[in-house]
């Protein structure tokens, strides 16, 4: 079984995930600080307005990796580096 190396540089993609993890711990964040303005929005009791945090979390749980999958199913056949680089793929001479 062979291993398959990894495109690009590996502080980037680091950087990268970990931004994603950082922007989703913000996201869930904003959420449960809401939780009090939605609860006297709709006017529900505390142990009923938990299942919205709970839901969104599971909702992203589903998500996530459904988008990785679609991204790996829809991609292109060179990677993005190849597509958008200044120099012409082909040579003209």
């Amino acid at each position: 079984m062979e291993t398959e190396q990894v495109a690009g540089s590996k502080v980037g993609i680091t950087a990268v995930v970990m931004t994603a993890a950082l922007m989703a711990m913000i996201d869930i964040t904003i959420v449960n600080v809401a939780l009090n303005d939605i609860r006297a929005s709709f006017g529900t009791p505390i142990d009923q307005i938990g299942w919205v945090s709970t839901g969104y979390m599971m909702a992203n749980i589903v998500i996530i990796p459904m988008t990785g999958w679609t991204g790996a199913f829809c991609s292109v056949a060179k990677p993005p580096s190849a597509i958008w680089s200044p120099r012409p793929s082909c040579s003209c001479a």
